[in-house]
């Protein structure tokens, strides 16, 4: 790495919407990548106490979902987050359920998966270090030293190379987290991001991070 801040020699995919291979029906979509919220009104109104399992769920890069009951909208309302395909300790599927923030606008966690009967089956889940909002372009970035992997998102559109991220700009995030953030984009875990792409002064395309996610088996407390 050339620069503390700067993730080097990694494959972004640029695009819309997440994810490959998943079916969309009339511009919406019930797969993919998705942010998620954690729905507290709604669990005040069912007068549920004590755990409560209420979450809204909307594509990343916004779009359409295509809801349980076949509601097409910016978002959907599901009555539980079926993490076992993700592959976590009971530990680290209880941690990231608490990590769930009450935003879209600044959410904490991605998850890839489907909405399904009134749940969202996830598949993979990834979790930011801070809660901040999400600006610009999510993308999915995948290194591994000077090994650049190519990873499919939830269009077609092929992903195209960059020669660095930098997450300089998220100036909350501590040291830790940092250490933490470079290292899993170095990795095959790689990270979701979300920001912009352009041209540093040496005229290599960059893309400058306003929030990065961590896979969630990866995480760990900063």
């Amino acid at each position: 790495m050339r620069a503390v801040g700067v993730i080097t020699t990694a494959t972004v995919a640029l695009t819309g919407c997440f994810g490959g291979g998943e079916e969309e029906s009339e511009g919406a979509r019930n797969s993919g990548f998705f942010f998620v919220r954690r729905d507290e009104s709604a669990c005040v109104a069912a007068g549920v106490v004590g755990v409560c399992e209420r979450y809204t769920v909307a594509p990343a890069n916004g779009g359409l979902a295509r809801c349980a009951d076949g509601r097409v909208a910016s978002s959907c309302a599901v009555g539980a987050i079926d993490l076992a395909e993700v592959g976590l300790t009971d530990a680290q599927a209880l941690t990231l359920r608490a990590a769930i923030s009450p935003s879209l606008v600044a959410p904490t966690v991605v998850l890839r998966g489907q909405i399904a009967a009134g749940r969202f089956v996830a598949s993979d889940a990834w979790r930011a270090p801070t809660q901040r909002p999400v600006l610009g372009t999510v993308v999915e970035v995948m290194g591994a030293g000077p090994t650049l992997i190519q990873h499919r998102v939830n269009t077609s559109t092929e992903p195209v190379f960059v020669s660095a991220v930098d997450v300089s700009a998220i100036g909350d995030m501590s040291a830790a987290a940092r250490a933490m953030t470079l290292t899993a984009a170095a990795s095959e875990d790689g990270l979701i991001v979300a920001g912009t792409t352009g041209y540093d002064g040496a005229g290599r395309r960059v893309v400058r991070a306003e929030q990065v996610f961590v896979r969630a088996g990866s995480f760990s407390e900063p």
